[in-house]
């Protein structure tokens, strides 16, 4: 058991003779890196915070569209439920295709949508309505 933990203690401390090296020997590096990331910090700050720049520019710059997307998919029979991936965004045509792209149960797809389960193997999806049967 002694032996183990001696041996535990000697790589441990290899390992951190050569993470101190690592850092000696690119101090420059990391150096110059934090600089950069400092004064781009404070530059940012001051051009936002610069009576020089308006309200308006600042609102420009950081605009977000409010698109909507219509999908048509033809289908046959009832079309489903057209379901959005909140944690990738992907839109899928029916609980079942998205069951299928995604190697999921279709049932624990329903009852996510019904409020029974938080999440399905980490994939949330919401609801966005029935899908239209082409005419």
């Amino acid at each position: 058991m002694n032996e183990k933990v001696e041996k535990a203690k000697v790589e441990s401390e290899k390992k951190g003779k050569k993470i101190r090296k690592h850092f000696k020997n690119n101090k420059v590096v990391y150096l110059v890196g934090l600089g950069c990331t400092t004064l781009g910090a404070l530059s940012t700050l001051a051009v936002v915070s610069s009576p020089l720049v308006s309200n308006r520019l600042i609102q420009v710059l950081t605009y977000k569209s409010s698109q909507t997307l219509e999908v048509w998919i033809e289908a046959l029979g009832d079309p489903g439920n057209v379901i959005q991936d909140m944690t990738s965004g992907i839109i899928y045509a029916s609980q079942g295709q998205a069951a299928r792209e995604l190697g999921l149960n279709p049932a624990d797809i329903s009852r996510h949508l019904a409020g029974h389960n938080d999440a399905v193997k980490g994939h949330i999806f919401t609801k966005l309505g029935k899908a239209m049967v082409a005419e």
